[in-house]
């Protein structure tokens, strides 16, 4: 991967009810995916050492923030 890019969703459609971060390579994405019931609980198993950055107001209501 160059460079990993990890977008956190709230209730997307396909985990209802769930935390979801999706990680992508630049634009594409790819197999990783991680899954919770809190948001607490989903940054935890986030990997160590990324930066976080808010939404922007144009984002998808469902994406909270995305970290690189």
């Amino acid at each position: 991967m160059k460079f990993p890019i990890w977008t956190v969703y709230q209730y997307p459609e396909d985990y209802p009810g769930k935390f979801v971060a999706r990680c992508f390579d630049l634009d594409k994405p790819t197999a990783a995916v991680i899954v919770a019931d809190g948001l607490e609980d989903l940054r935890s198993l986030l990997p160590k050492g990324l930066v976080r950055l808010e939404r922007n107001e144009l984002d998808d209501p469902v994406i909270l923030e995305t970290w690189l």
